[in-house]
């Protein structure tokens, strides 16, 4: 399921070579909204402004498109959440 992720006027990201503002909308797959989320406040912290899943945003205001988030960083994102979800479910197991 396609995520788009969109920036405030003051939120600006560069994650190596690609730079997402209020000028594009960052574009990226999860399985779905829930994960979309999780995965965009741990790429882009709470620097954005809104998510959309599965449908986009009325791209007029946004004069650079869509920019697709690279996978390496998308690959590290969904490594931490699965670590986080594996710590928390082990903490779960040793309380009873």
């Amino acid at each position: 399921m396609k995520q788009y992720i969109t920036f405030g006027q003051s939120h600006s990201h560069r994650l190596g070579d690609t730079l997402f503002d209020k000028d594009c909308v960052a574009t990226f797959p999860a399985l779905n909204g829930t994960q979309g989320r999780r995965l965009a406040f741990k790429i882009f912290g709470d620097k954005f402004c809104f998510h959309y899943a599965d449908q986009p945003p009325f791209m007029e205001y946004f004069p650079r498109g869509f920019v697709e988030i690279p996978l390496d960083i998308r690959k590290a994102a969904l490594q931490s959440l699965i670590q986080e979800s594996e710590e928390a479910s082990e903490e779960k197991d040793t309380r009873g």
